[in-house]
C-alpha cells in the first residue's frame, strides 16, 4: 500500500469543483432534515439515559452525578425553543452531528486538500454509528464536536502559534470537558504527536494560556465535583471497572466487532490497516501522523479495557473524528472511487435501516431500538393509579425507573423519590431525592421487584394496585401508607 501523501501547505490547499462542494453540502443538508423528520414521525420512546437527561434540564447546575452538565443545559435550550416531546429532545443530537462534519471537512481541507475534506465530512456524517447517536440525544453527540474543533484549533495553534487559536482550542478542550470527560485523552494524544514530531518545541505561554482557559471553561463543574464528594469523577472510576476479573478476550472481540458497525465494515478495516502500518502511514506526512495519535490512542486505550473488564462500543467514539479524515485521505489520495463508493453505499444503507426500522424490518430478537419501547404505556397506567390516588408520591426502586416515570408519567412527577435503606449515593436519584421528604404522604411504589416484602415492612399498610406489561417489561404497583422508617433488613 502507498503511504499517504504528505500534507500540503495549508495556506494554498487544492480547492475542490464548486458543484462538488454544492453537491455535498446539499447532500448532508437533506440527510440532516430526513434525520429530524424521522424523530418527528417516530414513535420511539426515550431511553433511561435521555429521561434522565431531561430531568437533569428541568434543575439546570454545574453538575450531576454521572455526567457533566453541558447535556443538561443543552436540553433546557432545545425544550425551551420546541417543547418537551422526543422529537425535540432528540433534534439537537443531528444538529451536532451536521456542525461535527462540517468542522471535520475543514480540518481535512487544511491537512490535506479540498476533495479530502468533501470525503471526510461525507464519510463522518454518514457512518452507522453516526446514523444510530442521531436517533438518541447523548454526551457523545456535543463530545465529537468539540474534539473535531480541538483538533482544527491545535494544528491552526501549531502552525500559526496565534494567540486566537491557542485560546479556541482551550475553549474547545473546556467545552468538551462538559460535555464528557472522554475530553481529557485529547490532551496525551496530542503530547503523543508532539513526541513523535521532532522540532516542535515551545518558547512561549501560549499552550499554557490553552490550558488555563479550558481549566477556567471546566472550573465550576470541577467545583462542583468538590462540593458532592467528586461524585462524578468517582462514577467514571466505577464504570471502569478496572478492578474486574480479565482478561476477557471474549469481550475484547466483541468490542473490535462492534466497532465494524460503529465505523462501517470497510472503513473500520481501512484505519486498522493505516494503523498497524503506522510508520509507512505516517512516512513523509506530518498529517498523517497528528491524525493517527488523535485516533489509534484512543481505540487501543478501550480496547485495553474491554480486555481487563468491559467497554461499550461507542466508549472510542472520539476516535473516530481524526478516523475519518485518515480513512477519506486513503480513498482520494489512491483514487480508490469504487472503494470509497462502496464504503458510503454501505454506510448510506443504514439511514433508511435506523431511521425506518419498523416499517422495513420490524422487531425481533436483534431489534436495537427494543429499549426505547413500551415506556409510554407504562407512564400511561401509572398516571390513571396517581389520578385515582390524589396525593401519593411515586416511588422507584430502581434509578431507570424513576428516571422514566419522571417524563411519561402526567403530570410529571418531579417530587418522585428512591428507595435507598442503605443510604448510599449511587445515583442522581440517590443524591438528590429522599424519602423522608414525602413520609406524611401515601406512595405508589413501581417495581419489577416479584415480592416488594422487604418494601413493604417499612410502611404500616400496603396493598396492591396492579400490573402493567410492557414488551419485556414487568411493573407491579402498590399502595403505601404510613412510613415507619426504613427497616432494618430493607
Amino acid at each position: 500500500m502507498r503511504p499517504l501523501r504528505p500534507m500540503r501547505p495549508p495556506d494554498a490547499p487544492a480547492a475542490a469543483p464548486r458543484w462538488a462542494a454544492a453537491a455535498v453540502a446539499g447532500g448532508l443538508a437533506a440527510l440532516t432534515a430526513w434525520r429530524l423528520a424521522g424523530l418527528a414521525l417516530g414513535d420511539l420512546t426515550l431511553t433511561f439515559d435521555e429521561a434522565q437527561y431531561w430531568t437533569w434540564a428541568k434543575a439546570p447546575a454545574f453538575g450531576y452525578y454521572s455526567k457533566p452538565p453541558l447535556i443538561a443545559w443543552i436540553l433546557a435550550a432545545a425544550t425551551g425553543v420546541c417543547g418537551d416531546g422526543e422529537a425535540c429532545i432528540r433534534a439537537a443530537s443531528p444538529l451536532l452531528h451536521l456542525a461535527t462534519a462540517a468542522v471535520i471537512g475543514l480540518l481535512a481541507r487544511r491537512l490535506f486538500d479540498g476533495p479530502t475534506g468533501l470525503a471526510a465530512a461525507a464519510l463522518y456524517a454518514t457512518l452507522p454509528g453516526v446514523s444510530f447517536s442521531s436517533l438518541l440525544m447523548t454526551t457523545d453527540a456535543p463530545l465529537l464536536l468539540f474534539w473535531a474543533l480541538a483538533a482544527l484549533f491545535l494544528h491552526r495553534a501549531l502552525d500559526g502559534g496565534r494567540w486566537a487559536d491557542w485560546l479556541a482550542l482551550g475553549l474547545a478542550l473546556g467545552l468538551g470537558l462538559l460535555a464528557k470527560y472522554t475530553m481529557v485523552l485529547f490532551l496525551p494524544c496530542a503530547a503523543l504527536f508532539l513526541a513523535l514530531s521532532p522540532g516542535r518545541r515551545w518558547r512561549s505561554p501560549r499552550p499554557l494560556a490553552a490550558l488555563a482557559a479550558a481549566l477556567a471553561v471546566a472550573a465550576p463543574n470541577l467545583a462542583w465535583n468538590a462540593a458532592h464528594g467528586f461524585a462524578t469523577l468517582g462514577h467514571v472510576v466505577d464504570n471502569a471497572n478496572l478492578g474486574g476479573a480479565g482478561p476477557h478476550p471474549d469481550r475484547l472481540a466483541a468490542f473490535l466487532g462492534a466497532q465494524f458497525a460503529v465505523f462501517g465494515p470497510l472503513t473500520f478495516a481501512v484505519l486498522l490497516w493505516l494503523a498497524a502500518r503506522w510508520r509507512r502511514t505516517a512516512a513523509g506526512s506530518p498529517a498523517a501522523l497528528y491524525l493517527l495519535c488523535l485516533s489509534a490512542p484512543v481505540l487501543a486505550l478501550f480496547a485495553v479495557q474491554a480486555l481487563l473488564s468491559r467497554a461499550h462500543a461507542n466508549w472510542a467514539a472520539a476516535a473516530y473524528v481524526a478516523g475519518a479524515v485518515l480513512a477519506a485521505r486513503w480513498f482520494v489520495a489512491g483514487a480508490r472511487r469504487r472503494t470509497f463508493a462502496a464504503a458510503l453505499a454501505l454506510h448510506l444503507a443504514a439511514v433508511p435501516a435506523l431511521l425506518h426500522y419498523d416499517a422495513l424490518i420490524g422487531g425481533g430478537a436483534w431489534d436495537p431500538f427494543r429499549r426505547m419501547r413500551g415506556w409510554d404505556d407504562v407512564g400511561a397506567y401509572v398516571s390513571r393509579l396517581a389520578a385515582e390516588n390524589p396525593g401519593a408520591a411515586i416511588l422507584a426502586d430502581e434509578r431507570k425507573t424513576i428516571a422514566q416515570l419522571m417524563y411519561y408519567v402526567r403530570p410529571h412527577p418531579f417530587d418522585a423519590v428512591k428507595w435507598n435503606p442503605g443510604g448510599r449515593v449511587g445515583d442522581h436519584y440517590e443524591l438528590t431525592t429522599d424519602i423522608e421528604a414525602a413520609a406524611h404522604r401515601p406512595m405508589l411504589l413501581v417495581t419489577r421487584r416479584p415480592d416488594p416484602e422487604a418494601i413493604a415492612r417499612s410502611f404500616a399498610a400496603a396493598r396492591p394496585l396492579g400490573a402493567v406489561e410492557s414488551g419485556p417489561r414487568r411493573f407491579d404497583v402498590y399502595r403505601l401508607d404510613g412510613f415507619l422508617g426504613y427497616a432494618e433488613d430493607s
